[in-house]
Parts: structure tokens; sequence; C-alpha cells
């Protein structure tokens, strides 16, 4: 293996910076974008002129040269030497993806009209390159010679197909009755990651004047999605005999992301127009919409998509900034501004960090994603629930949210500590406001690389009195002839009486016994319900009513389980941990069959201990308890239930506690 070096500064350097400035990225039906500040930005590497599509993994990032087919990666944390997987070769990159070992990348063959791509592989850590496709009539990855069509799923790469000679005069497959398509006849392909021989994902054989032109590859478990001349399409990933569409996008669609997890699982987001392009959003079962203006559709990966985010390069209005906007629509947030983002290309992520291609001076560059400031919720007349999220980056991290009538705030909500490096949710509880007043808040995070601040949001709080305010929430303890019906209620400052409707149909017809409640705060409200039908779908909603009127919550639906079956348990916290016992907790449903049940406890999730045998019948939820003892201080404990009866055994999940 040839390792191929270039100069890189011995360490990253740091730009630190108190503030950012406000962006001027525009959202439709909004005004301009709100600030937020920073951690640390770092460059990575230097001397990248020309790179352009960027992915990351655990350890590295890794870039593709759009001049020079040129792949380079660098420690992602640390920067360092710059390792070359692929020399450069002087013909044009595209586009450039993964799996757990190996990158796979398209670069130009030969001066065809329309340009010849091929594809090729290389181990993660090596420099020896292997070509995927050899047949020049079968492996064109564009018609427009970028190379960026390039898609991946459960090993194999998915890419543009040009078949030149199909139906031209003199070959064997022309077919006189489509005479004016002579080598517009292109598909979509895919290869194993290993090798062989390319498929046709939509056979030409089957669609002699197939014309469709991919621009963007994306992949969940069941489709390979695509954005084309003025739609985004789909085709199962096995193949098929024809196409279906996702969305419309008449202005030309670019760079396509559709993630399968999360919470924008489902969705699909491209960038459309040129050249001051559009953010398109389309959520599962919804219509297209515009989440943000002023993009550009160079064809490179130039957003992603991050928890319930998207952050995006700015190539038009705000002059090369890098800004985050929430998935659902909102005021969108500058997080990088244009002098430190120096013009943006390509952008990853790994959830932590944002990672980009900066064309201005070749560089690599890496910034800290700053927490996030959600909407409030339970907002009453003098108290509000403050949420955010944030990810620590593997540094202990206080957070706090600061809040006020003005954005200066003036209050801030206890300290919370924060470890590990995956995003999380914040949420702080406050009273003592005014009512009808509007409250500005955001979110705070400090560790030893800086301090981030979220976005500013704001919330009224409720008048004095009023209307009862209710949410509806998921049934619990779903059993043959029973259940238990949640949701919450704000009395709203008068004397309310609340209770659930329930029954087979959204008519209800049944009804639980009221409760009567006081105040100005939110309080969950729970009902027991009996004598119901076995295997039977129920809807239900909360009612409540005070001088002031009726509030109804949403309709729900559960469905009660069969007569009999296997039990149905749950681990619940331990309880009373001392030095050398404790209590271990959980619950059960014997659904209609006498039951054995049991927990299993120990230092490793292997256990080895288990504690005395119950036995159980019935078709209700009940609390199971054990003491166990011996156990030895300063340890941690793993320990979950266990039942069995003759329709099987259920195992709950495992939980931990530590001894003092």
């Amino acid at each position: 293996m040839i390792r191929q070096k270039s100069s890189l500064l011995g360490h990253p350097s740091y730009y630190p910076f108190a503030s950012w400035l406000f962006a001027a990225c525009l959202l439709t039906g909004s005004a301009v974008a709100t600030k937020a500040k920073a951690q640390e930005l770092t460059i990575l590497a230097t001397g990248q002129a020309g790179a352009g599509n960027i992915i990351v993994d655990g350890s590295r990032v890794y870039w593709i040269n759009n001049n020079n087919s040129r792949v380079s990666s660098v420690d992602k944390l640390n920067g360092g030497v710059v390792f070359i997987h692929n020399p450069a070769n002087n013909v044009p990159g595209g586009n450039i993806v993964q799996d757990n070992g190996n990158l796979y990348f398209a670069s130009e063959t030969g001066p065809f009209l329309p340009s010849v791509w091929n594809l090729y592989s290389v181990p993660k850590f090596s420099s020896i390159v292997h070509q995927l496709t050899v047949d020049t009539v079968n492996t064109e990855t564009t018609t427009s010679g970028s190379g960026r069509a390039l898609g991946i799923s459960n090993g194999s790469l998915y890419y543009f197909g040009g078949l030149h000679s199909i139906n031209c005069p003199g070959s064997r497959t022309y077919n006189p009755n489509y005479p004016d398509n002579c080598n517009d006849n292109r598909t979509i392909q895919k290869i194993s990651t290993q090798g062989g021989t390319p498929a046709q994902v939509i056979p030409l054989a089957s669609f002699p004047n197939l014309n469709i032109a991919p621009g963007s590859f994306d992949t969940d478990s069941v489709y390979l999605h695509w954005s084309d001349l003025n739609a985004i399409l789909r085709v199962p990933l096995v193949g098929g005999l024809s196409y279906s569409s996702d969305a419309n996008a008449p202005n030309g669609p670019g760079y396509l992301r559709t993630p399968t997890t999360g919470p924008a699982g489902g969705y699909h987001f491209w960038v459309e127009g040129a050249p001051n392009a559009v953010l398109r959003e389309q959520t599962p079962g919804g219509a297209p919409f515009t989440l943000l203006n002023g993009l550009e559709n160079t064809g490179f990966n130039s957003f992603v998509q991050v928890g319930s985010f998207v952050y995006c390069v700015m190539r038009f209005q705000t002059n090369g900034t890098i800004t985050g906007i929430p998935i659902n629509g909102g005021t969108p947030i500058e997080m990088v501004d244009a002098v430190h983002a120096f013009v943006p290309l390509g952008l990853t992520s790994d959830g932590t960090y944002l990672y980009w291609t900066a064309s201005g001076d070749g560089s690599i560059r890496r910034s800290t994603i700053p927490p996030t400031t959600n909407a409030a919720t339970n907002v009453a007349a003098y108290s509000a629930t403050l949420n955010g999220s944030v990810n620590p980056g593997g540094l202990t991290t206080s957070v706090y949210f600061q809040y006020g009538p003005t954005t200066g705030y003036g209050f801030t909500t206890p300290v919370q500590t924060q470890t590990g490096n995956t995003f999380r949710n914040i949420s702080a509880n406050i009273s003592a406001l005014s009512a009808n007043h509007g409250y500005h808040f955001r979110i705070v995070a400090h560790n030893s690389a800086g301090t981030g601040y979220g976005g500013d949001r704001t919330f009224t709080t409720l008048t004095a009195t009023g209307l009862p305010v209710v949410t509806i929430s998921p049934a619990t303890l779903i059993a043959s002839f029973s259940a238990t019906l949640n949701g919450s209620l704000d009395p709203h400052g008068l004397t309310t009486s609340v209770y659930f409707q329930y029954g087979t149909t959204t008519s209800y017809g049944l009804t639980t016994a009221p409760q009567s409640q006081s105040g100005n705060t939110y309080r969950n409200i729970s009902a027991n319900i009996s004598s119901l039908s076995a295997s039977t779908t129920y809807h239900f909603r909360i009612v409540a009513s005070n001088s002031a009127g009726t509030t109804f919550g949403g309709d729900r639906t559960l469905t009660t389980l069969t007569a009999t079956g296997a039990p149905v348990v749950t681990t619940n916290a331990a309880t009373n941990v001392a030095i050398s016992s404790a209590t271990l907790n959980g619950s059960l449903d014997p659904h209609g069959l006498t039951t054995s049940v049991y927990f299993q406890y120990g230092t490793t999730t292997s256990y080895g201990h288990t504690t005395a045998m119950q036995s159980q019948t019935g078709n209700t939820y009940r609390n199971i308890t054990a003491n166990i003892s011996g156990l030895t201080t300063h340890t941690t404990y793993h320990f979950r239930i266990l039942a069995t009866n003759n329709a099987g055994t259920r195992f709950g999940s495992d939980r931990t506690f530590t001894t003092p």
C-alpha cells in the first residue's frame, strides 16, 4: 500500500468567535434568520482546491476532488496528515458514497458524448483502487457529465446507465419506430459493491422509449428514490417494470435526501430551481412546500438533515453561509457566517459536527452544531415548560435556559449536567410568570470547548381564566378486557369537570366518572376502564368543562389483547437501593393463563442470578416486586423481569442500578 501525503498545518486552527452574525436568508412567510453561537470552528485540512462532495464516518472525513478525482481523508477530530486514497488523474470526479469498509466513487473515463463515467472502490485505510465497472457503454452515470447520481444500499451501487448505441441506425438494437431516440435511452443500473455484471433496475427492453435523467439518488429499505427533470421518482430496490412519483418538482430538482428514521423519517428533502434555488420538503402524505430560499443547485451535497433540523449551504442572499432551519418550518438560524464558511460547497454531518469543503481557500472545515431551542409546551397562565436539544460532543456540558420578557432575558433555569456524544432533549419548568404576557427564551450549553446558544423563541402565557386546555395521550395497561385512558388538563383558573368518552366508534357512548380539578397548571388525568371485549378497537377522547365552556381532546384508539396469550411484562426502576440490597420492580399481565414470573439480575447482561418464582393468574396488570441481597457496594447491576405461561415466554427490557 502506498501512502501519498500532502502538507498540512501541524495542528488544526481554531477560530473562536463571540457571536454569530444575522443571516439574510429568507424563509417563505418569515423575516430574517436569527443567530446562533458556535463552540468552535476548526480547519482540518488545507491545499484541497477543487474538493466537492464530502462524507464522514466514525473516525474520518472523506472528500473527492471535482477537478481531478483525487479521493482524500483526514482525522475528523484532530486533522493531521491527509491520506490520499485515489491520486489525482486529471479527469473530473463525481460523487462519493461509503459502507462500513470501503469508499465508492465515480470518475470520468473517456471523451464520449455524453461523457462516460466509471465506478471505483477503495478500502477506507488503503490506496488500492479497484475499478468496478469496465463496460464504457453501460456505465455512464449522468448525462451532464457530473457523476453525482450515485447511491448505495444493501451491497449494491445504483447509478445512471447510458447505453449509447441503443436505437441508433446501424446498431443491433435499432428500432425505426423511435428514430429520434438515438443515445437518449438511458436507465438506472446497479452493480454489486464487489463488482461483477451490471443489471438494469428498469429494463430498457420493456421501455424502448425510456428517457429518465436522475440527478441524485437516495435509498431506504424498500425503494431507490431519485430527482429527475421535474419530479422526485422511485423504483423498488430490487428493480421493476415501472417507476412511481414521490413528488412534483417542476423547477428542476437536484440533491435529494430521504431519511428513514428519527423525526424526519419518511420525509423527502431536495434542492430545486437554478441558479437561486430553494430547499423543498414533503412530509409523508403531504404536499411539497418550500422550507428555505437562497441555496444553489450545484449538484453537490449542499444540505444535511440532523435530528429536527436541516443545515444548508447558502449561496445567494447570504453570500455563502451555512444556515439551519427546523424540519417543520420556522425561523432559519445562521450556523456559520460567510467569513468563516469561506464559500462552502459540499456539506455533511456526524450528528455532532458539520463538515464542509470550503472552495474559498480549498480547506476542509468543521464546526460544532450548537444547541437547538424547541417550542415551549404546557404553556399556562403563570407557568410553562421550556424545551431544547443538545449534543455534549463528548464533553461534560452544563445546560440551562435563559428567559424573560425581552431578548435581554434576565432569568435562568437550574443548570443540568449532560455527557455523551448524541443529541438529547432538555426541558425545564418555569413558573411565577405573568398572565397574558409574551416571553423570549433560548437554550445555552457550556463546556470546555466554549459556549453555544440556541436561537431565540417566544411564547405567550394564557389569560388568568378561560376555557380548559386538554391533550389526549396514548392508552396504557391495555389488557384483554381493560385499559387505562390518559390525557392532560389545565383547568385555566376555574373549577373544571374532566372525564373521558370511549366506545367502539367515534360516537363513543360510554364515559368515565367525572373528576373535579382547579388551578392554573397542567396535570395528568387518567381513568381505568373495564368490561371491554377482547381483540376489539376502541376510540376515546378527553373532555373538560368549566364556566367558560367545554373543550374536547382529539380522538385516539386502542386495541385490546386477545383473551389469552403470552404474558405482557415491563421492567421498572429498582427501589430501596442500599449498600448490599435492593428491590426489583416490574409489571405483569398474565394474559388469561397461569404464569410464572421472576427477575434475572447480575453485574452483566448475562445476569446469572434469579429471584424466587411467583405464580400469577388473570387478565389485568399488577406490580411485581422482589427483594435481593448479598450485593457488592459501588457496583452496577443489570436486571429484567421474565414471565412464562403456556403461550410463551416474555422478557422485560434490561435496566440497571448502582449500589452506594
